[in-house]
């Protein structure tokens, strides 16, 4: 039911950003603009309160394994993400999208919701802990391979409002930093912002093509069954006989089955990639995942 309501609450901003988009109340410029105020504004300020709303009594060593699971999971997939475009033989220019959608899920916006109905606020610290590569991988790896398909990518785009945001929410955390209420509750109306801007800007983007053509390209389909079928159930399959803790496997098994992450097709804006094909991929994943997870969620924790 959770899910469902996450899936229902972020179409219904896409849907908002397609009319409001096909009524030009939101132009292509405005468009842009709301990128750049949720990669450099709200994104930093939701990681940075994650780390001040969760300086609980978990272990540090726990939080490290989680850690080093999430660093070896992403570097799996971002091997895969070179593999799998030019398996697909898929023309140069989108290779990089291919890339992004595939090491990068929806975990912020709809894996913490989920986990902190179902496991609690201590699952939501081990989701913080995992999306720390995702953080930091986004505004890396994410800024090269968009730049590098444009030939512009410079080592200075490294250092950036993300990455200071990954870095100071891990310092917050070992210091056990008290946030004053008043700066605590800004990042917290901040970080609000990005998941109805972020749906909007993709809503937005759907203008670029046939909304009846969305699920007819058979290279997004396969992209899509590889993404939240074949990619799950591989991870799972191998942690059911690494993990013996059931809380970490349940993190783990939400956050590998989300979707396309929705700062996709914001970084494709932002740095000159094909975000109409990014925002397909997020569509066509978010709604096929009311299925897709509930079917990963069973098989995982019933059948096996």
């Amino acid at each position: 039911m959770v899910l469902f309501q996450q899936m229902v609450i972020m179409f219904l901003f896409i849907v908002t950003g397609f009319f409001c988009g096909k009524k030009n109340i939101i132009s292509e410029s405005v468009s842009k603009s709301f990128s750049w105020i949720i990669l450099n504004l709200a994104n930093p300020a939701l990681i940075l309160n994650a780390a001040i709303q969760n300086c609980t009594t978990v272990k540090l060593s726990s939080l490290g394994y989680v850690f080093v699971l999430s660093l070896i999971l992403y570097l799996s997939l971002i091997i895969l993400g070179e593999i799998f475009p030019r398996l697909m033989k898929i023309q140069k220019a989108d290779r990089g999208i291919f890339r992004l959608m595939i090491v990068f899920s929806n975990i912020a916006f709809m894996g913490f919701p989920i986990l902190n109905t179902t496991f609690g606020s201590k699952a939501v610290l081990y989701a913080s802990v995992f999306q720390f590569p995702f953080n930091l991988l986004i505004y890396t790896y994410g800024i090269k391979v968009m730049d590098s398909e444009n030939g512009e990518f410079r080592i200075s785009k490294m250092l950036n409002s993300g990455i200071i945001a990954c870095s100071l929410s891990l310092l917050i955390y070992l210091v056990k930093f008290r946030c004053p209420f008043i700066l605590s509750q800004s990042l917290i109306y901040m970080g609000n912002m990005a998941m109805p801007l972020s749906m909007l800007v993709i809503g937005t983007s759907l203008l670029s093509f046939n909304i009846r053509n969305l699920f007819m390209d058979p290279i997004l389909l396969i992209f899509s069954f590889l993404k939240l079928i074949v990619i799950p159930s591989a991870v799972l399959l191998l942690a059911k006989h690494i993990l013996n803790d059931s809380l970490i496997f349940g993190v783990l098994l939400v956050m590998i089955s989300t979707p396309v992450a929705s700062m996709c097709p914001l970084m494709a804006q932002q740095y000159g990639g094909n975000h109409s094909l990014a925002s397909k991929g997020v569509a066509v994943t978010t709604l096929l995942s009311v299925l897709t997870m509930p079917l990963i969620n069973w098989i995982f924790t019933s059948l096996l």
